[in-house]
């Protein structure tokens, strides 16, 4: 069978971590080469946006510029891990992806039509997931 692309969505502290290991036992117990990712995260640049995103003190952002900052790391995630480890033949294992977004940064119309345009832009012509598990 064919690489896959899956994602696990969901509020924090629901076991989306818990979830992502236990799939992973699974599907290398299959024989699948596998690759777990979390986002935004996992690149270098990805590390540097989450640390900023997620520090206490951090100045507030608009939910715009949120949404920009999670396409950033999104972008470098998909570049650099994703479509390799897919071209690779290796499974893909990745906690959160644009429906966090749109759930988060999303807030109205107007800011729903925004993530949508986002995703369609950042994302073109890249990996996207076979299978999203809420």
């Amino acid at each position: 069978m064919e690489s896959r692309f899956i994602v696990l969505e969901g509020m924090d502290g629901t076991g989306k971590t818990t979830q992502a290991l236990r799939l992973l036992d699974k599907l290398q117990s299959l024989g699948h080469a596998t690759e777990h990712f979390r986002e935004p995260g996992t690149t270098e640049a990805g590390e540097a946006l989450r640390q900023f995103l997620l520090s206490p003190g951090r100045p507030e952002l608009s939910p715009e510029s949120e949404a920009l900052l999670f396409f950033a790391a999104r972008r470098e995630l998909l570049e650099h891990k994703v479509g390799p480890a897919l071209t690779a033949g290796r499974w893909v294992v990745c906690e959160r992806f644009s429906p966090s977004t749109l759930a988060y940064q999303g807030l109205n119309e107007r800011l729903r039509a925004f993530v949508l345009q986002l995703h369609d832009l950042v994302t073109q012509a890249l990996p996207q997931p076979n299978h999203t598990l809420i």
